[in-house]
């Protein structure tokens, strides 16, 4: 049981993460969509 909710953990940070990445890839696309046009 301590292992799953250690598990649950780090995927939640993974996601946490993603969410940030996603977010800064849709700043960087954004800004080369201005670029571009």
């Amino acid at each position: 049981l301590v292992e799953q909710q250690t598990l649950h953990r780090e995927v939640e940070a993974y996601e946490a993460r993603l969410a940030r990445c996603r977010h800064a890839l849709e700043k960087i696309e954004n800004r080369l969509a201005r670029l571009t046009r």
